[in-house]
Formats: structure tokens, C-alpha cells, sequence
């Protein structure tokens, strides 16, 4: 299952991507929630 995470401070982003890594999840980590609106647009 692919998780889109939306973090602009490396150390929460850290904090939060290595409990959805080890839980199984593939993370896209992303700046801001713009991005993940286009990324989410494109794939649908």
C-alpha cells in the first residue's frame, strides 16, 4: 500500500516515515499539501 506523507521538517518526517515503513507501507514524502494534491490528480 503506497502512503503519501506531506512534511516540511526533516526530523518529523523521519518521526513519522520509519513507523509506515516498517509497517509495510511505501512512502512518497512530500513538501506540502500542493504536491500531494498533483500527485493524487495525476494517478486517479
Amino acid at each position: 500500500m503506497n502512503v503519501i506523507l506531506a512534511e516540511d521538517d526533516l526530523d518529523i518526517e523521519l518521526v513519522a516515515r520509519l513507523p509506515l515503513k516498517c509497517a509495510g507501507f511505501t512512502v512518497k514524502v512530500v513538501n506540502n499539501g500542493q504536491h500531494v494534491k498533483d500527485i493524487v490528480t495525476k494517478h486517479l
